[in-house]
């Protein structure tokens, strides 16, 4: 499973940042500048910090469960900022992509990515024992 780590972390570093961004903006201190400030780097030390949690908890244990939580955490951010990126770059799909649709999209490809990752984890291909000593 150690090609999937990295991907894996990295995408729920970007969902870990997204949910920040918008606690803090929406929640806490409101869409002025100087929130700015303080809630992008609240954002990115919370992003480092889920991505590097999880990329330790996939080291750790090779549970079906725990890669296919984070898969789905990790599709979730991936999709969101893809379709954020799609509606801000395409100006014929910004009637089309609406928050709350980037969102349901983003969840159902969070709940897909989560259960084909607990009914099929991956398999470390290159770790099986053939008998040889590598070391």
């Amino acid at each position: 499973m150690s090609i999937f780590k990295l991907p894996i972390a990295g995408g729920v570093g970007v969902t870990a940042f997204l949910l920040g961004s918008v606690v803090g903006f929406e929640l806490l201190f409101g869409p002025d500048f100087p929130s700015v400030f303080l809630v992008l780097p609240f954002a990115t030390l919370l992003a480092v910090g889920a991505g590097a949690a999880s990329y330790r908890l996939l080291g750790r244990r090779d549970e079906r469960s725990v890669y296919g939580g984070l898969a789905g955490l990790a599709a979730f951010g991936y999709g969101v900022l893809l379709l954020l990126l799609i509606d801000y770059s395409v100006p014929a799909s910004r009637d089309l992509l609406t928050v709350d649709r980037i969102l349901a999209v983003g969840v159902a490809l969070a709940a897909v990515v989560a259960v084909v990752g607990w009914v099929r984890p991956p398999t470390d291909r290159g770790r099986e024992d053939d008998g040889t000593d590598r070391d």
